[in-house]
């Protein structure tokens, strides 16, 4: 379990500073590596305890790697970062640390994590920014608050699926919509195919705000788009996320 862990690890920090502070809507889809780690409650504290001597380290000794870290309300944790290739999973960013506190005190910091979670696992989704709707350009660090809805499908249903997202998309654009959103499909790593939009705002009280500030016209459009989808999807999960800055590294050039 600990040699699996090690390698977890290995894979998630591999993008440099510069790719995390890539704006909302890139160019292009990118892909993003996503670890999670499904923690008990009663090791909450132990893991964030954890997480932050793993930041301090990294922060002490100028390691240059990074990534985001989101805690959703069911006490999972999501490690984020985006990559440019598969090729990058074989890289392993956190070797310049185990260098400079040694084997022993890095072997340690990965057993503190390893005894906080039953299992734990690492996937990838690629952004969708045709199907998104940003209405500003703001670093997503910034938005403390996330709104995830998972949609899960077919395979054979992806392009009915992904024809109403753009047709969601369009009623956004149209309508002003107030709550920008980021979507992501599944792909490497997960055992089932679905689509994640993720609701960004800075706190719950801006979300509630902005989803009052839409328009009964909005509201009409989206109600026949989703009863439209409801055939199509096996089933939806839905969970609430925090931005959490301080289980985050960003290396300072």
């Amino acid at each position: 379990m600990r040699l699996l862990f090690t390698l977890a690890l290995a894979i998630l920090w591999l993008v440099p500073t510069a790719v995390l502070q890539a704006q909302t809507t890139p160019a292009k889809p990118q892909l993003f590596h996503i670890h999670e780690d499904p923690v008990m409650p009663t090791m909450v504290d132990e893991y964030e305890r954890a997480s932050k001597e793993l930041v301090s380290q990294c922060r002490k000794y100028g390691i240059h790697v990074g990534w985001l870290t989101v805690q959703d309300n069911d006490h999972r944790y999501y490690i984020i970062e985006p990559i440019e290739h598969m090729a990058d999973l074989d890289k392993d960013p956190l070797a310049p640390l185990q260098e400079k506190i040694g084997k022993e005190v890095f072997s340690t910091l990965l057993a503190d994590f390893d005894k906080c979670y039953p299992s734990h696992r690492d996937y990838i989704l690629i952004y969708l920014p045709q199907y998104s709707y940003a209405t500003d350009q703001n670093n997503p660090s910034e938005y403390a608050y996330r709104g995830y809805d998972y949609f899960y499908y077919e395979p054979q249903h992806q392009r009915k699926i992904e024809d109403l997202f753009n047709r969601f998309k369009k009623l956004y654009t149209s309508k002003a919509g107030k709550i920008p959103y980021n979507v992501y499909m599944s792909r490497f790593g997960t055992t089932e195919n679905f689509i994640l939009v993720e609701d960004l705002a800075t706190s719950q009280a801006e979300f509630k705000a902005r989803n009052t500030a839409n328009t009964e016209e909005f509201r009409v459009g989206f109600k026949n788009l989703f009863a439209e989808m409801k055939p199509f999807i096996r089933r939806i999960e839905s969970r609430i996320g925090h931005f959490r800055p301080d289980l985050s590294y960003s290396a300072t050039k």
